[in-house]
């Protein structure tokens, strides 16, 4: 995957392959960018009629404070638009499903 967007100072392109899938409560990832290896993690976990997501990221760090900065702000910034994306995307689905049933 590449990501360039507003916030963030240079392009980074990710490589990542999934390595665990458990349907409805986890998703893990492990990949690399900008010269750094990483495991990210998925958690789904039900609340009400909704559900927690929380994304859980580590990398190894880089040789250089730069490339760990920019891994760090640009991650979790990443993140938050990711969540917001998929927040929005199942509450779309949700929201056409309840519109067919009527």
């Amino acid at each position: 995957m590449r990501y360039k967007t507003e916030f963030t100072p240079i392009q980074a392109t990710t490589h990542s392959f999934v390595q665990q899938v458990l349907p409805g409560r986890k998703v893990v990832l492990t990949g690399s960018v900008l010269g750094s290896r990483g495991t990210i993690t998925y958690d789904f976990r039900p609340y009400g009629p909704k559900t927690i997501v929380s994304a859980t990221e580590v990398f190894a760090e880089t040789d250089s404070d730069y490339r760990n900065y920019v891994i760090s702000s640009t991650t979790e910034r990443l993140l938050r638009v990711l969540l917001r994306g998929l927040k929005d995307y199942v509450e779309g689905i949700g929201h056409k499903a309840h519109v067919a049933r009527t």
